[in-house]
C-alpha cells in the first residue's frame, strides 16, 4: 500500500508497532504475547489457551462475559483472540473513532482479568468440548498427532488444547501466576494497523492504559525441539470415508530467516490457486483428491514443511 506509514515505537518497556493507512476505514489494535505453548512445561501444557478463554470472562470495568460483549458489540467492532505454538494474539476491528476504547478494551482484559473458580469450572466443561470437537475432525487430529510423532514428549509436540484430563487439573492460582509471569511489557507487542489520526496521542494513551501491567517476564526462552521418536510413520483410525494424509519434513528456517520469504513463494507456485502444481498434477490430472495443501512455516525455531491432502480410501495407496 502506497499511503502505509510503519513505525516502531517504545513506551516504558512496550513495543508499539503503527501502521498508518489514512485511507482505511478500520483501524484493528491486535496484542500479541509470547505466551505460547512452546514455552509451557508438561505440568502447564493447558495454561496457555485456557487462558485465552478466561480473558473474556471477568475484567474490572466489565465484570459480567455479557458486559464484556457488550462494549465490543456497542462500537460495532470485530473481536476475536487465539492461541498458537508461538504466540496469543487478541485484537479489535472498530472504526477509527473508536480506537482509544479498543485500547482501554484490550488492557482491560489483559491486565485486570479476575478468573472466579465458578467461572473456572463452566469454562474447563467449555474448552473440554472445544477438545472432543477437534477429536472429531480428522483434519484436526491428524494435525495434532503429526507433531506428537515428531517432537515426542517436548512442548513442541504437545497439543495446544491438551486432554480434558490436564483442563480439570488446576485452579485459579495457577492461571493467575502464568498471567502474571508472561503477560508483561517486555513481553507484548502491541500492533495499531488502520487510519490513525493522532500517533502520539494514541502512543501515551496505550503506555496510560498498560501502566499498571507487569514490567519483565522471568520465563527462559525455549531452545529448538528435537526429534525424540524413531516413529516415522503412523495412522489412527477413525472410520471415516476418507483418509486424511499429512507429510512433514523439518527445517532449519525459522522465523528469523531470511529464507522464509523465498519459502512462502514457492509454497505460491505449488499450492495457491487453480494453476498450482499440486492442484493441476494431484487433482486434474490423476483426480486424487477434492483438496490439497501445502506450506512452509516458521516457527521462532524451527521450520516445517507439511503437504496434506484428503484422499479416497480406494486410491489411497496410489496417492502415498
Amino acid at each position: 500500500c502506497d499511503t502505509m506509514d510503519a513505525h516502531l515505537h517504545t513506551r516504558d518497556w512496550l513495543s508499539i508497532i503503527t501502521v498508518n493507512m489514512p485511507d482505511s476505514l478500520t483501524t484493528t489494535v491486535q496484542f500479541f504475547v509470547k505466551a505460547w505453548s512452546l514455552y509451557e512445561t508438561r505440568g502447564t501444557n493447558w495454561l496457555a489457551h485456557f487462558l485465552e478463554h478466561m480473558f473474556f470472562k471477568w475484567w474490572k470495568s466489565y465484570p459480567t462475559a455479557m458486559d464484556v460483549a457488550h462494549a465490543v458489540d456497542s462500537m460495532w467492532a470485530e473481536s476475536n483472540a487465539y492461541t498458537s505454538d508461538d504466540h496469543a494474539s487478541y485484537y479489535i476491528k472498530s472504526t477509527p473513532d473508536h480506537v482509544l476504547t479498543s485500547v482501554d478494551i484490550l488492557s482491560d482484559m489483559i491486565i485486570h482479568a479476575r478468573f472466579p473458580e465458578d467461572e473456572i469450572k463452566k469454562e474447563q466443561w467449555v474448552v473440554i468440548q472445544e477438545i472432543m470437537m477437534y477429536n472429531d475432525d480428522p483434519s484436526s487430529l491428524v494435525h495434532d498427532k503429526r507433531a506428537s510423532w515428531l517432537f515426542g514428549d517436548t512442548p513442541a509436540g504437545r497439543p495446544i488444547l491438551w486432554t480434558p484430563e490436564t483442563v480439570r487439573s488446576f485452579d485459579r492460582h495457577a492461571l493467575n501466576r502464568y498471567k502474571n509471569d508472561l503477560y508483561t511489557k517486555d513481553n507484548t507487542v502491541i500492533v495499531v494497523a488502520g487510519a490513525i489520526q493522532d500517533t502520539d496521542a494514541l502512543l501515551d494513551h496505550i503506555a496510560h492504559a498498560c501502566k499498571e501491567m507487569p514490567t519483565q517476564t522471568h520465563i527462559p526462552t525455549t531452545s529448538a525441539p528435537q526429534i525424540t521418536t524413531s516413529k516415522h510413520s503412523s495412522y489412527i483410525d477413525k472410520n471415516t470415508e476418507q483418509n486424511h494424509l499429512i507429510m512433514s519434513i523439518l527445517t532449519d528456517i525459522h522465523g528469523n530467516d531470511p529464507r522464509r520469504y523465498a519459502a512462502g513463494i514457492l509454497g505460491r507456485i505449488l499450492w495457491w490457486g487453480m494453476a498450482s502444481r499440486l492442484f493441476q498434477e494431484i487433482r486434474e490430472k490423476e483426480w486424487l483428491c477434492y483438496y490439497v495443501w501445502w506450506w512452509h512455516y516458521s516457527e521462532i525455531d524451527h521450520g516445517m514443511l507439511m503437504i496434506r491432502a484428503w484422499l479416497s480410501k480406494e486410491r489411497f495407496e496410489y496417492g502415498c
